[in-house]
């Protein structure tokens, strides 16, 4: 049987990466072409995602820089009122309520200081007291108090009568009356801010604590100046 030889046979050649026939002719490699396309539109979305990770970083270190911006303000902005709001916490946290106000809400309400209101709900609005989440109520003044749902403690710099009208107003009631006021504990208050060496202290009656069935606790006995 006789085969004939085919006049155009291709020669691959490892060099050229083209195709080349016994005349010599070189033909164009189109697959040659097509992994340069492949590696150009790879290069373009590499550079697109570069692009992508630094925009993303920029908005990040921008907001980053604005949260420390805002911490840096509420830390300079009333040291006073920080100091309370770290103790209001703990005297929520660290005293005990009969068993019946130990569900639902635990409310600590603020009348007339709006620096230490904002500072609570900043630092403590997502934390709880036991199982009980922790809300954070302002009011405007003492009369607003009237119609508000019963909240476990309340602080207040009233002093005087207005002072002992709130805390008559919740005489038969477990609540934790914090005052700050030179005659705090005369007018009804459970505890009152005092300054001792120009650093914030407090003092309990916790006879009258007792009598309204609120157990103080020994941590914060024992932190008060009398």
């Amino acid at each position: 049987m006789h085969f004939e030889r085919s006049e155009y046979v291709p020669i691959h050649d490892a060099t050229s990466r083209g195709t080349q026939t016994r005349s010599g002719t070189v033909l164009r490699d189109d697959g040659l072409r097509l992994r340069a396309m492949k590696l150009s539109k790879t290069m373009r979305i590499g550079a697109l995602f570069i692009a992508c990770i630094c925009c993303a970083s920029s908005a990040m270190n921008l907001h980053a820089q604005g949260q420390f911006a805002q911490s840096s303000a509420l830390d300079e902005s009333d040291t006073r009122s920080i100091t309370k709001a770290n103790f209001l916490f703990h005297f929520a946290a660290s005293n005990e309520w009969p068993a019946e106000f130990m569900e639902g809400p635990f409310r600590l309400a603020i009348i007339g200081n709006p620096s230490l209101h904002a500072i609570l709900a900043d630092k403590y609005a997502m934390k709880s007291i036991g199982s009980q989440s922790l809300e954070i109520i302002a009011f405007d003044d003492a009369e607003s108090l009237e119609k508000a749902p019963f909240s476990h403690v309340i602080y207040s710099e009233e002093s005087g009568e207005t002072l002992q009208r709130i805390s008559e107003s919740i005489q038969d009631q477990p609540v934790l009356l914090i005052s700050d006021a030179a005659d705090g504990l005369q007018n009804g208050a459970l505890i009152n801010f005092v300054a001792v060496n120009n650093r914030i202290r407090y003092e309990i009656n916790s006879e009258e604590a007792s009598k309204r069935d609120l157990l103080i606790g020994n941590r914060i006995l024992s932190w008060a100046v009398k």
